[in-house]
């Protein structure tokens, strides 16, 4: 995919859409936005439904999308591990039921592999989404083959992968931050979380986003201090409130799009999901 990009934009360096040809994905993402558009008719809602769920950030709100810039939570919008990670955990709830045999190992490794992909393609293969589902192959190619996952190496793989793909990959600012994050994460949670003590589940919740902002920012806020000299005050709070929030949203919009327009249950649901995001 890089190197047909990397081709694509020296033949038309004026032309920088490089436009869909593979027809299921077409047809996987205008399905998408077909049932976004009859279930969620609120203007705004609806681009805010598009831009979380697929990418698609011309219907947005503007002053929204500069108050979540400024808030330091674009992520939330920006298609990434976030949305894998959710799309992921749930698959594998499924795949769990079938046999441990090598065949359906290998029928598990390409339904999840395929998922994965055309999520990615039908999310416009934007950098970030790109760079998290190379991390996720690896950790299922990993994990069908048995092998025990390490995250660095994972991450260290995918990070050969991107420059092999773009030898200037470094230089992007989200790269950067999305792989220092994860490593905060992975370095600083379990201490962090660990640290205080507490029996109340909606506390230990709380708690547990507010380690996991402080795990990334531990390692994110230097990057950020050395390419624009300022960080968001609010992005800690911001964080540990919009985070849940949005999952709860994705957790949602799943549902929606599982559900028939048929007896009208996916407009109901759709007027839900609406005030939701309006709130």
């Amino acid at each position: 995919w890089g190197f047909a990009i990397t081709q694509f934009h020296q033949m038309h360096p004026t032309n920088a859409q490089i436009q869909n040809t593979i027809p299921i994905i077409r047809i996987c993402r205008n399905w998408v936005i077909e049932k976004i558009n009859k279930t969620i008719l609120h203007k705004s809602a609806n681009g805010f439904a598009l831009a979380i769920l697929l990418g698609v950030k011309t219907e947005i709100n503007k002053p929204l999308f500069e108050a979540y810039k400024q808030l330091g939570i674009l992520h939330i919008i920006a298609i990434s591990g976030m949305h894998l990670e959710i799309l992921f955990s749930n698959l594998t709830r499924f795949t769990k039921i079938l046999p441990g045999n090598s065949f359906f190992k290998i029928i598990e490794l390409t339904f999840l592999l395929t998922v994965v992909w055309l999520y990615t393609l039908m999310a416009f293969a934007s950098p970030s989404i790109v760079r998290a589902s190379l991390h996720f192959s690896i950790l299922i190619i990993s994990y069908a083959i048995g092998r025990k996952s390490f995250v660095f190496n994972s991450m260290a793989t995918s990070l050969c992968v991107v420059f092999v793909l773009n030898t200037k990959g470094l230089q992007s600012i989200g790269l950067q931050l999305s792989y220092a994050a994860v490593v905060g994460i992975h370095l600083f949670y379990k201490p962090i979380y660990e640290s205080l003590k507490m029996d109340n589940p909606i506390v230990k919740f709380i708690w547990s986003n507010a380690s996991m902002s402080i795990s990334a920012m531990i390692t994110t806020t230097p990057i950020l201090i050395f390419h624009f000299h300022q960080i968001a005050s609010w992005v800690l709070v911001s964080n540990m409130i919009m985070i849940p929030l949005s999952n709860v949203l994705l957790y949602s919009l799943a549902i929606l799009l599982a559900l028939p327009l048929k007896f009208g249950v996916a407009n109901w649901w759709g007027a839900w999901i609406e005030k939701y995001i309006n709130w």
